[in-house]
Formats: structure tokens, C-alpha cells, sequence
């Protein structure tokens, strides 16, 4: 047992009273928070739950550096197509467990993770990280859509057969055919998530047929003839293939308009918006509207990508790249955002997301932060 303290302590929702100490367990659960600090260890910095990566593609972390910056999100995903199974399996394996331990150590607690295989089950089933795994369906043609349906609950099967919580999910909505969209909401999934908006060619080919995926598209072989565009926005397209009693992920929103934004909101579903900050600047070199997002009072999480995507799978360095380009959003709202409202997009805030008794969230001290600025905080995990 431990009782420790620090500079200041974000609980995940608030700032604690100056002088608030924690009584931690050896395992890490938190017995009590009080303001007696006899024999309490002080820290230079700030001490705040457990991170919630929100997004993440672990299985493709043998990609680091192989996919050259600012290349546009259709040449990226070609990049992906192309170069996915070119480091050979050890190296893959390897490059999964580095990733998993760097996240850890860097005090990500919990991850919602992209698969599209169960390569990860592996490395999952030993990490001390809590992983919710997102296992896709692709397929833009129709006529495969059962097919690539069976695919993904085959997947599925392999991580829930090592009691790895997992839900199918559609990739994105120029990947994802009508009817493949109708058998995934069929399932009625707890929790899901969509790659949303991450470049302009995307909401083009919903309104028009035309641009950059077209040329994607024909440069995968894939007949379009049959398309019908539907002259509104992805998300306004897709959107009703979702249940008002889901949580929905929507992932990047680089180019999510002000109109997409207010329509989502208004939905009955319980909708959160995952920024990948780092990611969104190494593929498009533009960042989402935040401002926009925070007027909208919209619950907003965070994300790292993928190594195919980031140089680094670290929340922080997510809230730092935010900090960096939105100067007046507040240390505590960051902080939220990377905690508690990922604990609660991912429904694991029963154990997650809060420094609150009896709970087992992992415990991150950022030193050299500030209540105000995080730009020389660096993570370092306690519990």
C-alpha cells in the first residue's frame, strides 16, 4: 500500500483540492483519497487515470516508416494494401509486443483496437492493458457482403474465444457496401466505430461518385459502374445503419463539416468524437475543427492511429500536438478527453477512466505538467 500525491491530481472529470492524497493498493486499486498526508510520497507533476487510446491499429505496428508523410488518405491506404505483409511474421509479432509494452509504459491503460485479423489475440491475452477490440468488415461490393460478414465473425470468434471483449465494426464508408452496413447493425454491437470524414475525396465520392477514390478504386480492380452516389455528405449517407443504443466511435472527423456535425449530434445514438491528431497531420497535414466540435459540446476522445500513420502511440503526445495548435482548450479538458470520456465510449469506466475509490484505473504521473501546459510533460506510470 502506497499514498501518494502531486503538484495537482486530475480525477478524469475535475481538478482534487490541493493537498488530496491517494492510497493505493500493490495492485493498484484505489483504497481512499484524503487530504491526510502522513507518510505520503510526493511527486513534481501532475497524477490523472490511466490513458484511453480510444483508436488504435496494433497489427500494424511492423509498418513504422515504410509509408512516406502527407501522401493523401487514398495513396496511404494503397501504401497499406501494398506494403501490409511485407515484414515477415516474427518481425510483425515482435513489433506488436514492442507497441503494446511502449503503450503501457507510457500509460495507456486501455485501447480500442483495430483488427482485421486476430493476429493481435496473442500479445492481448498476456498485456496488462485492457483491450476492446474492433474487428472490421470491408467490402464495397454487394454481393460479397455475406461473405465478408462471416469473415469478420470468424474473427471474432478467435479473440472472444480468449475472453477478449470484441465487436464487429464497418471500416469506413467507402469500404463498407449498403448491404454489408444493414448485416453489421443487424448485430446490435454494444459499441462501434467508423473511420469518418478523414479527406475531402471521401464526402466527393458520396456526393458526386467522382475523385479520389474512384481512381482508388479503379486502380484496385474494382467495377464502380454500379454506384449511385447519394448526393449527401458520408456521414449523413451511413448514418442510419447505426442503433440509437450503440456507442459510435467516430474516428478522425478531419473534414467534418459544421452541418455533419450538428446532424450527428442531434441522433439518438450516444456519439463520440476520437481525434488521432498525429495521424491526421502525417497522412493530410490538416487537423479536425476542434473549435467546432467543443461549441457543439460534442464528447470528445482520443486516438493514436497506427505506426503506419504516427511516429509514436502515445496519448500524450496527442494532447500535446492539440495543445500545440488549440491553445485555449484546457489542460483538464484534455486530460478528460483522454480519460473518462474514453473509459465511457468504450463502456469501460466501471474500472476506467476515474481516480475514484475502489477502482483500478492505472495511475500516470506527467511530470513536468502543469494545470496549464502539458508541452514538457512527460508520462511516467505509477500503477
Amino acid at each position: 500500500m502506497q499514498k501518494i500525491s502531486a503538484s495537482a491530481i486530475f480525477d478524469g472529470q475535475n481538478w482534487l483540492p490541493e493537498g488530496t492524497c491517494l492510497v493505493v493498493s500493490d495492485n493498484g486499486t484505489i483504497l481512499d483519497i484524503t487530504t491526510d498526508q502522513t507518510n505520503a510520497v510526493h511527486y513534481q507533476g501532475i497524477i490523472c487515470p490511466g490513458f484511453v487510446n480510444a483508436h488504435c491499429h496494433l497489427e500494424l505496428s511492423g509498418m513504422r516508416g515504410i509509408i512516406p508523410e502527407h501522401t493523401g488518405l487514398p495513396a496511404f491506404l494503397k501504401g497499406v494494401i501494398t506494403n501490409r505483409n511485407t515484414p515477415d511474421p516474427e518481425t510483425v509479432n515482435q513489433a506488436i509486443a514492442t507497441a503494446d509494452a511502449y503503450m503501457w509504459q507510457q500509460g495507456i491503460s486501455v485501447v480500442g483496437d483495430i483488427s482485421n485479423n486476430s493476429l493481435t489475440a496473442g500479445a492481448k491475452q498476456i498485456s496488462p492493458i485492457h483491450y476492446h477490440t474492433f474487428v472490421e468488415a470491408i467490402g464495397f461490393i454487394p454481393q460479397t457482403a455475406s461473405r465478408q460478414l462471416e469473415m469478420a465473425l470468424q474473427t471474432r470468434a478467435q479473440f472472444q474465444q480468449h475472453t477478449l471483449p470484441a465487436t464487429i465494426v464497418p471500416h469506413a464508408p467507402y469500404s463498407v457496401s449498403t448491404p454489408l452496413f444493414e448485416k453489421i447493425g443487424a448485430l446490435n454491437e454494444p459499441v462501434s466505430s467508423i473511420h469518418n470524414q478523414e479527406t475531402p475525396a471521401e464526402d466527393e465520392f458520396f456526393r458526386t461518385g467522382e475523385g479520389g477514390f474512384k481512381a482508388f478504386y479503379r486502380l484496385l480492380g474494382i467495377d464502380t459502374t454500379t454506384y449511385t452516389p447519394s448526393g449527401k455528405s458520408s456521414l449523413q449517407t451511413y448514418w442510419s445503419a447505426f442503433n440509437p443504443q450503440q456507442h459510435v466511435l467516430l474516428v478522425h472527423n478531419t473534414f467534418s463539416s459544421a452541418s455533419d456535425i450538428a446532424y450527428a449530434q442531434q441522433q439518438q445514438a450516444r456519439v463520440f468524437w476520437c481525434l488521432c491528431p498525429n495521424a491526421n497531420l502525417y497522412i493530410e497535414q490538416s487537423l479536425p475543427d476542434v473549435q467546432l466540435l467543443r461549441k457543439e459540446n460534442c464528447a470528445v476522445v482520443i486516438g493514436t492511429d497506427s505506426l503506419a500513420s504516427n511516429h509514436q502511440l502515445s496519448v500524450l503526445a496527442e494532447l500535446q500536438t492539440l495543445q500545440q495548435n488549440f491553445q485555449d482548450i484546457p489542460v483538464a479538458e484534455l486530460l478528460q478527453w483522454a480519460t473518462f470520456n474514453g473509459a465511457k465510449a468504450l463502456k469501460a469506466a466501471d474500472r476506467y477512466g476515474r481516480l475514484e475509490t475502489g477502482k483500478q484505473p492505472g495511475i500516470v504521473l506527467l511530470k513536468n505538467g502543469t494545470t496549464t501546459d502539458l508541452s514538457h510533460a512527460v508520462a511516467e506510470r505509477l500503477f
